[in-house]
């Protein structure tokens, strides 16, 4: 099989992923500039930090999780659907946590598309059904299934943290709310779980194709 041929069986997937990784470097330069102009967060400015509340939804007239929970000095609590809490001047803290809610989700979507095009380089060079093409898919599947359940928890925690330095009073309904533990759910299932998981099983497919093609090969 010509190296030609070998490029016409990782399409369209070498093309989707190329657009993809074109688009990423477009929306990280993009956000770089406007970060370097002063465009902050929600567009508020690059001293504010909001968070919202996760999971749980408000309509009508909105009463508190608690009567004692108000925002703390410097901060502010909206409800747009959600709870809302927003401090006008945010430390290097609450910087630190909104950037662990936010920058790990993009590192898994860069190491994701990495690894994808290291996994169709190796298929054009050596062919699908190899060893090195399973070892490529097997490490994708498992930085899928890791990755997406580590920024789910990371995301989680950053979260009820950032809430509770924005808030003050009984915040437990906030922070521990369901909507934390359902949001790690949701970030793992059911895409990321099945897409992991398939990925495995086909590297163990191709591993064992890739092993009997070696042994019909030792027997012509």
């Amino acid at each position: 099989m010509t190296t030609t041929e070998r490029k016409k069986l990782t399409e369209p997937l070498a093309s989707v992923t190329t657009y993809f990784g074109v688009l990423m470097l477009l929306a990280l330069t993009v956000f770089a500039g406007f970060w370097a102009f002063g465009s902050g967060v929600y567009s508020t400015g690059p001293t504010q930090v909001c968070e919202n509340q996760p999971g749980d939804t408000y309509s009508g007239p909105w009463q508190p999780p608690s009567e004692s929970v108000a925002a703390k000095p410097g901060a502010s609590m909206n409800v747009i659907s959600t709870v809302q809490a927003c401090t006008i001047r945010a430390g290097i803290g609450q910087w630190a946590l909104y950037g662990l809610a936010e920058v790990p989700t993009i590192l898994v979507w860069c190491g994701a598309l990495l690894l994808l095009w290291r996994m169709i380089r190796v298929a054009d060079q050596a062919g699908p059904f190899t060893p090195a093409v399973a070892t490529a898919m097997r490490r994708l599947g498992w930085f899928i299934l890791a990755g997406s359940l580590t920024v789910a928890v990371l995301r989680a925690v950053s979260t009820g943290l950032l809430l509770s330095s924005q808030l003050q009073g009984d915040t437990m309904g906030i922070n521990l709310s369901p909507g934390l533990a359902w949001g790690v759910v949701r970030a793992t299932m059911p895409v990321p779980a099945l897409a992991g998981a398939a990925l495995l099983t086909l590297a163990r497919i191709f591993r064992v194709g890739a092993a009997m093609d070696d042994e019909l090969k030792g027997t012509v």
